[in-house]
């Protein structure tokens, strides 16, 4: 029997912390709801779930952008109803000033409506918008541009063959290579066997790397037998796409998208405009366009365009079918409208499912289950419960040496 060391207090000791350490653990889950608070309660588990918490935030926002993206697209066909219902009353119209019942005063009554509702297409092309942008004024739309042309023209310098050359082959002759037009510019002496010609390109544009062996179809059909060698050959006009269309971000990563064009819908392009400079150009394009500029371009008074003329039954009757072509192209513009809605709910719907079964998983690894640690808590507890009164009688252990010294 010692008194020094009190090793069954320790022991006691010890366990009572170890009971009271678990039940703060389970006190801590039991409040906060996760099995899984900090790092160490299970390093594997935080990485794996925080990914999955990037995932399912990531697929709720794009749940919202397919959401915001079909909005934008009902702005736009709602817009694009209103010019269905315009042309087809455009077209009425037109139908009405076509017959001879009308006098020359109810045709012009009937131009001035024309005009008036060219201009509010005008209007709802220019001043649609969705969160501030313009979305049917050709702003959105994939444009193509090209790079500046060299003018400088190509020139070759050809060994030519002397059968079939005419006698006589001087400088501005023009023939064709390769379906390119050429003009010589220089030539070498018709006595050799072989005759030296140097041609320039009448249109710049790239040198044909492949004329050998081609027939120079203007000279009586002389072949080429060479190219000795090329210089000054024009820059050809590189064709690039500037991409100004609607890209929907509809996932949780980089680049998941799906894009979409505005197009212009504007009179012009729906082609019930005309932009001549100056009346008598229009009055002699067969009396398709009014004679005078009667249309504005929606964002103020001034009249730039030239509507359809309704004011002659040959005039009306060509507006029919014009305006035929613009309800068409309205009505290919609002189905792929109605084809891009209909995928972004889709879309949505997937996004929702797919954040929905990640929610599972990840409270799979990362939410407490109340009642499996509700019991260890009380495990612990007790445990706790028993150390503290078991702490007691191992420090009352040392006063029996009492009874030694008192014998």
């Amino acid at each position: 029997m010692v008194i020094a060391h009190n090793i069954s207090a320790l022991n006691t000791y010890k366990s009572l912390g170890i009971a009271g350490n678990s039940a703060d653990r389970s006190m801590e889950k039991l409040s906060s709801g996760y099995k899984i608070n900090k790092a160490a309660d299970d390093a594997a588990g935080l990485s794996i779930s925080e990914k999955m918490r990037s995932q399912i935030r990531g697929l709720n926002q794009a749940s919202t952008n397919a959401a915001n993206g079909v909005s934008m697209i009902q702005t736009a066909e709602g817009a694009l109803n209103e010019e269905h219902s315009i042309l087809q009353r455009m077209r009425e119209l037109a139908v009405q000033a076509a017959t001879d019942t009308n006098a020359q005063e109810d045709r012009e009554a009937l131009q001035s409506e024309m005009a008036q509702l060219t201009s509010e297409i005008n209007r709802i092309g220019a001043t649609t918008e969705f969160n501030g942008m313009k979305i049917l004024n050709g702003d959105k739309t994939k444009k193509e541009t090209a790079d500046a042309v060299t003018e400088a023209k190509s020139t070759v310098t050809l060994t030519l063959a002397t059968g079939g050359l005419k006698n006589a082959l001087a400088k501005g002759d023009q023939f064709i290579i390769d379906g390119q037009s050429w003009k010589v510019v220089a030539e070498d002496g018709f006595a050799k066997a072989a005759i030296t010609v140097t041609l320039q390109q009448v249109v710049a544009g790239d040198v044909a790397a492949n004329a050998v062996g081609l027939t120079i179809s203007e000279i009586g059909g002389a072949k080429i037998n060479s190219i000795a060698n090329t210089a000054g050959a024009a820059a050809k006009a590189a064709v690039t796409g500037i991409d100004n269309s609607v890209y929907f971000h509809v996932g949780a990563n980089s680049n998941q998208v799906i894009n979409t064009e505005f197009n212009d819908m504007r009179a012009l392009r729906l082609g019930i405009v005309s932009e001549a400079t100056d009346a008598s150009s229009v009055a002699a394009n067969n009396g398709v366009w009014a004679a005078e500029a009667n249309v504005n371009n929606g964002t103020n008074s001034d009249n730039v365009q030239f509507s359809l003329n309704i004011s002659t039954r040959e005039g009306a009757n060509n507006a029919i079918d014009v305006i035929d072509k613009a309800i068409k192209l309205v009505s290919d513009e609002r189905s792929k409208y109605g084809a891009i809605q209909n995928r972004l709910e889709y879309t949505m719907n997937n996004l929702n499912t797919t954040a929905e079964n990640m929610t599972s998983a990840e409270s799979t690894v990362r939410d407490v289950d109340m009642a499996e640690e509700m019991m260890d808590y009380t495990k612990n507890n007790i445990l706790q419960q028993a150390a503290q009164a078991m702490l007691v009688q191992a420090n009352a252990r040392p006063q029996q040496a009492l009874q030694l010294l008192q014998g």
